[in-house]
């Protein structure tokens, strides 16, 4: 069994506004497809395949196994993400980020290992697992970091289209919007992060150290963190639970040098300060939160 199949969408928009998709995230450029299949239902090999956005401006390349189709399947995949410096990065308000996979999955799992991200100067590699038959979906993982700056992927220079003209927001300072509480209803989730230099403002230069644990379990995310930074630690414990719809917080700082902070090292010398700090809040929204914070 051998086949070839290549598609081409002239413009995405267009096929967007066909479909009564309202998003102004759909780029106005063709997308074209192409992918090679041979073997049986017993094995199949998947040749080169390619989705590409514009000339190159996003493109996925895949390739690899397929094995035993008509009872247990099994999926092996060597996967490559590429996205350039152009009119689709612009839209998305990303900077180029390169990213390279191993993929296996069943019908009970999915598997990306020897995942590896390249963006700028940073980098971060690991592994995601998701388990499609635990209800909700459980997905977990393990991922590091020499060196992580966020400015490498944001990009924060992005504006609209002069073309769109950006009227004055009536809102409160803080968001009535609702926060999205019923996200931790539908996952369960347990994240590793750890970062040995991360850089997280252009406001700050010096590197922070972080490890953090992202859990979500009965509808309640619990994210323990520490951050090594001027010189000390911060210690910080976020608890988000979706049914009472609220926030906690503790963080406590310790050690820290005030030479080491800009803002404040005119004024304090050969100083290191404390902090402990505890807020609970409840709402649908920041405002709301705000209002009942203690």
């Amino acid at each position: 069994m051998n086949f070839q199949v290549t598609g081409k969408i002239t413009n995405l928009s267009t096929l967007a506004k066909s479909w009564d998709i309202k998003s102004n995230k759909v780029p106005s450029l063709p997308l074209s497809f192409k992918t090679s299949f041979d073997g049986d239902l017993e094995k199949a090999n998947l040749r080169k395949t390619t989705l590409t956005i514009g000339k190159s401006d996003f493109s996925l390349t895949t390739q690899g196994t397929l094995q035993k189709l008509k009872q247990d399947p099994k999926i092996e995949l060597t996967t490559n993400l590429s996205l350039i410096n152009g009119p689709l990065s612009k839209l998305w308000g990303i900077k180029p980020v390169g990213i390279n996979t191993k993929i296996v999955a069943d019908k009970k799992t999915i598997k990306a290992s020897d995942l590896q991200v390249d963006a700028g100067k940073s980098d971060m590699n690991g592994e995601l697992s998701i388990h499609l038959f635990d209800k909700p979906i459980f997905i977990e993982g393990k991922l590091s970091s020499t060196y992580f700056d966020v400015y490498d992927i944001i990009d924060s220079s992005t504006k609209p289209p002069s073309s769109q003209k950006v009227k004055p927001s009536k809102k409160n300072f803080l968001s009535t919007d609702k926060l999205p509480f019923d996200l931790l209803k539908e996952l369960n989730l347990n994240i590793q992060l750890n970062v040995a230099n991360l850089k997280f403002s252009n406001e700050i230069s010096e590197y922070a150290g972080v490890d953090t644990n992202i859990v979500i379990r009965n509808k309640e995310l619990k994210m323990p963190t520490q951050i090594r930074i001027f010189g000390g630690k911060i210690q910080n414990q976020l608890v988000v639970n979706a049914d009472k719809k609220s926030v906690n917080v503790e963080t406590k700082a310790n050690s820290i040098q005030s030479n080491k902070i800009k803002q404040l090292s005119k004024y304090l010398q050969n100083s290191s300060l404390n902090l402990a700090l505890s807020l609970k809040g409840s709402g649908e929204s920041l405002h709301d939160l705000a209002g009942s914070a203690q």
